[in-house]
């Protein structure tokens, strides 16, 4: 479960993360561009994130 703590961070968050959101579905895939390497995975960055799965965030562990 998501950490109570870390809601009012959450909530705080959530405009950011659905103006984001509509971004990247108004944007094309394709407009980025096709000359970048994809990154080697898992990314090392990444290590701490958490992933939206179901209806709670996981670290990305966990989110398998």
């Amino acid at each position: 479960p998501f950490p109570s703590e870390h809601y009012d961070l959450l909530e705080k968050s959530l405009p950011f993360y659905n103006l984001l959101k509509c971004h990247v579905r108004r944007s094309p895939f394709s407009k980025l561009s096709p000359e970048l390497p994809f990154p080697r995975l898992p990314v090392p960055d990444n290590e701490k994130i958490l992933v939206w799965v179901g209806d709670e965030l996981l670290p990305r562990g966990s989110a398998k």
